[in-house]
């Protein structure tokens, strides 16, 4: 009776195993399949974004030190130099508290976030 109870609870423990491999496999597929997506875009942008630095180059008198300056610029304008732009908090127009980039909503009075100033804001 005893190796009965055993063999039952080792079925199911191999069971469990199982199950759980199985799960495992199927999260690994998806991240890679996001991964590969995400690479993909990031391929897109920077073709993108050395075409319109090319045509910029041809068309004004814009030079490589001019790039580098702006971008460490940008890079500094949130007061880390990061290598990213990180999105501030906004003053609601209600309550005046500070509205983090992360709500659409002010989270003392409810009031919407003020409207993005810039088309970046809106990405």
């Amino acid at each position: 009776m005893f190796e009965l109870i055993r063999e039952t609870q080792q079925q199911a423990r191999i069971h469990a195993a199982e199950t759980g491999a199985a799960s495992a496999e199927t999260m690994a597929r998806s991240a890679q399949s996001r991964y590969q997506e995400l690479a993909e875009s990031i391929d897109r942008l920077s073709l993108l974004t050395r075409a319109m630095w090319s045509l910029l180059v041809e068309h004004t008198e814009l030079t490589e030190q001019d790039l580098i300056a702006r971008v460490k610029h940008l890079d500094l304008s949130d007061g880390v130099a990061d290598g990213k732009v990180r999105a501030q908090p906004t003053e609601c127009g209600k309550c005046k508290a500070l509205i983090s980039p992360k709500f659409r909503r002010c989270i003392y009075c409810g009031a919407d976030r003020p409207p993005p100033e810039s088309a970046f804001d809106r990405v």
